[in-house]
């Protein structure tokens, strides 16, 4: 799934690094940045409350319910709501829209 791909390569591209470095610079997890999807289960991990593979698979766990939790809160059917396929170019579309809406 694209999920589990997009948190692999999260790690892939350094975000236990990222974690250590933020907590080496005195950022701690009760604050709210901290305690987003990643940052919590990376600082668990890094604080030897969790595996490396269960930090891992508490984070592709928690993002699938997020998504969940937003496709049920975004309903397909509202009209306010414009829908656009990222699989397809309309970066033009995209910037006129905003435009607009920007234009009130």
């Amino acid at each position: 799934r694209r999920i589990d791909l997009r948190v692999d390569e999260m790690i892939k591209q350094g975000l236990v690094a990222e974690v250590e470095k933020l907590m080496n610079m005195g950022y701690d997890f009760n604050m709210p940045a901290m305690s987003g999807i990643g940052y919590k289960q990376i600082g668990m991990f890094l604080n030897s409350e969790l595996t490396l593979a269960a930090a891992i698979q508490q984070i592709k766990f928690e993002t699938h319910r997020f998504v969940r939790h937003q496709y049920n809160w975004f309903q397909l059917k509202d009209e306010r709501i414009k829908w656009f396929d990222i699989q397809s170019k309309l970066d033009s579309e995209i910037t006129t829209l905003l435009a607009k809406f920007a234009k009130g």
